[in-house]
């Protein structure tokens, strides 16, 4: 299915009724049209677009906070539409990172050492956070 095709469905699905949990919504996309990721987004920006109002009640205001949790749902969508980098494995570098690995030793020896090296603050010297 073209993006074009899938925008059109998804449109004319908007259009079409559910109930309050949104499970027609989710039914009627085909599972090889979409990813279980993928419908918790669509079905997120179906409770934003359902549950919130546009405007702000007894104004004409715009509802920002639901333009702004809508932004968001399409920012987490977008940071997965990414171009992957094209890494190649690289042998020497692998077989260098697990050889520091195996010789590194014990986790809790390491930690013990980086104790000794860099004690922990006392409560005296602790930053107000």
């Amino acid at each position: 299915m073209s993006d074009n095709e899938q925008l059109l469905y998804l449109n004319l699905d908007y259009l079409g009724p559910r109930n309050s949990s949104g499970a027609p919504f989710a039914k009627d996309v085909e599972p090889s049209q979409c990813s279980d990721d993928e419908r918790v987004y669509l079905t997120d920006l179906v409770f934003i677009e359902d549950g919130i109002s546009s405007t702000i009640k007894k104004t004409d205001l715009i509802n920002f906070a639901k333009r702004a949790k809508t932004a968001e749902v399409i920012r987490d969508i977008q940071q997965y539409q990414t171009v992957p980098y094209p890494l190649k494995p690289v042998g020497d570098l692998q077989d260098y990172i697990l050889s520091n690995m195996q010789a590194a030793g014990d986790v809790h020896e390491m930690y013990d050492k980086s104790l000794a090296v860099e004690p922990r603050e006392r409560e005296d010297e602790k930053i107000t956070r």
